[in-house]
């Protein structure tokens, strides 16, 4: 360190972070509930457009007309996962564990079924 250097801060404590406080549970609730109102709406469209296009192109890749095979079930499960974290989300505040707990298991659930063939 030079003279004209200022000091770090301190790393905080884990009793100091600010995700343990009301303003940052309020902010990731509200965080997580726009990105999964987001990709809901991204994914769904990007479903039923396909679904669509499949139906006037290639019926054959179609069961009696709906997308029943396992690629398109995973996309309905991932628009599912999506709209119960936005639902859950605008509930009304969630406690701290449930959020701290919950977003890696949607956010892999969600990953998972994006990144599958």
């Amino acid at each position: 360190m030079t003279s004209g250097d200022r000091p770090l801060p301190a790393r905080r404590r884990s009793a100091d972070s600010p995700w343990g406080s009301e303003e940052g549970r309020e902010f990731l609730q509200e965080r997580l509930g726009a990105w999964s109102r987001l990709l809901f709406f991204i994914i769904a469209f990007f479903f039923f457009a396909g679904w669509g296009i499949a139906l006037a192109w290639t019926p054959s890749e179609l069961t009696h007309g709906l997308p029943l095979r396992w690629p398109h079930l995973l996309n309905l499960g991932e628009i599912a996962v999506l709209g119960a974290m936005w639902s859950v989300c605008r509930s009304g505040p969630l406690r701290c564990w449930f959020m701290a707990t919950s977003r890696s298991p949607f956010s892999i659930c969600v990953s998972t079924s994006t990144t599958m063939p």
